[in-house]
């Protein structure tokens, strides 16, 4: 995927995008939390 989204992602460390994602959604939502990190550990796989 080659979106300047996904781009500017790849400016940061999956660490950073972690810890940014699962510090929000964990305050309003766990199921997307779960969600989310299942993506995240999914691409680093």
């Amino acid at each position: 995927m080659s979106s300047p989204f996904f781009a500017f992602l790849q400016n940061f460390a999956y660490a950073d995008i972690y810890f940014i994602i699962s510090t929000l959604l964990f305050q309003h939502s766990l199921p997307a939390f779960w969600a989310i990190e299942n993506l995240i550990v999914g691409r680093l796989a």
